[in-house]
């Protein structure tokens, strides 16, 4: 059985082969019924549970740091009915994840102090407290049928305030891959590797805001150059996790240059993290130009500028029928 994608768990959906027709018919036969197996289990109304992983900091510290403790305080603002992790057709059933989101607080804490910033959970003594108002947080997925990816769709929004200072932070992310044999293998690249991404995409745009810490020359250098050529799509990620807009050339030329729908994908989710509003003129030309998932994410990179241009040209936008480009203008949409 063949695989034709890149890589799991960054965005790309994966596509399983079925066995040609020349193959015996018992042979055959076989590989139906185990496909259908798969289908009926997933598309029956089971539960599948999903433990969600505690996610690990950056490798590194940053250079410039913020000694001064800072109590992270995260609160639950969803309306009282619409507080589930999981929405879609499967209802899925997390483990690991509390439900007053300390979970949540104690991975962003982590992240933060491999940044430089020194988070901590309980009262600081310089009495300065990042208030993380969560609104929308969940997991959606999709499948269509047993033979389709299993899809999930990564959304969170909060409002944060720090020193009197109120601003929002949204994280978006996609990704699929079509079990073979068990549901168990969708759990690590469209589950944990999404929830790893919205730690460090929150944390980033929390350092951008508010801390502005910076990693060694020699971290950024070193993502520079892994940016040359055809670059794996966790180096993209990883790059736009540092948060440094001298990346944004590199990442403008994978864009505009690569044949790889994933790589473009990834370049544009990360010119969006690192949140330089200059982008605004290159984003907005490449969205009309921009298809399905590079479309969504040309978008989602526009509304993470965050500026007033940016914001009302994302909910201008007139999604039709498509379900996901609806929700994604609806993140910005506060």
């Amino acid at each position: 059985m063949r695989a034709i994608s890149s890589r799991p768990g960054l965005g790309a959906v994966w596509h399983a082969g079925i066995p040609s027709a020349a193959k015996a018919g018992s042979r055959r036969l076989g590989w139906l019924q185990v496909f259908l197996l798969l289908g009926a289990g997933v598309l029956s109304g089971c539960t599948m549970t999903v433990p969600l992983a505690k996610p690990a900091p950056s490798a590194f510290q940053y250079a410039e740091r913020r000694e001064a403790p800072i109590q992270v305080v995260v609160q639950d603002a969803r309306p009282a009915g619409d507080r589930a992790l999981s929405r879609g057709r499967l209802s899925v059933e997390f483990t690991g994840a509390g439900e007053d989101l300390a979970f949540l607080r104690d991975a962003l804490v982590a992240e933060m102090k491999a940044r430089g910033i020194n988070a901590v959970t309980e009262a600081a003594g310089s009495g300065d407290v990042l208030a993380i108002d969560v609104n929308r947080f969940y997991f959606r997925n999709r499948r269509t049928t047993g033979f389709s990816p299993w899809i999930t769709f990564t959304n969170f929004r909060a409002k944060v305030t720090y020193q009197g200072r109120a601003e929002t932070v949204t994280s978006y992310f996609h990704a699929g891959k079509v079990p073979m044999w068990s549901m168990d293998e969708v759990v690590e690249p469209t589950y944990n590797y999404p929830w790893r991404v919205v730690v460090r995409e929150v944390v980033t745009k929390l350092n951008r805001l508010y801390f502005k810490t910076r990693p060694p020359e020699s971290v950024v250098q070193g993502a520079a150059q892994s940016l040359e050529g055809d670059a794996p799509l966790d180096a993209i990620l990883d790059a736009a996790f540092l948060g440094v807009p001298e990346l944004l050339p590199r990442l403008e030329t994978l864009v505009k240059t690569s044949t790889s729908g994933n790589v473009v994908v990834c370049a544009l989710d990360a010119m969006g993290i690192i949140g330089d509003a200059t982008s605004f003129p290159f984003l907005r030309d490449f969205y009309p130009t921009a298809k399905e998932r590079g479309q969504l994410f040309s978008l989602k990179a526009i509304g993470d500028l965050g500026t007033p241009d940016a914001l009302s040209f994302v909910r201008s936008q007139t999604p039709g029928d498509d379900e996901n480009l609806k929700e994604l203008i609806d993140l910005y949409t506060y």
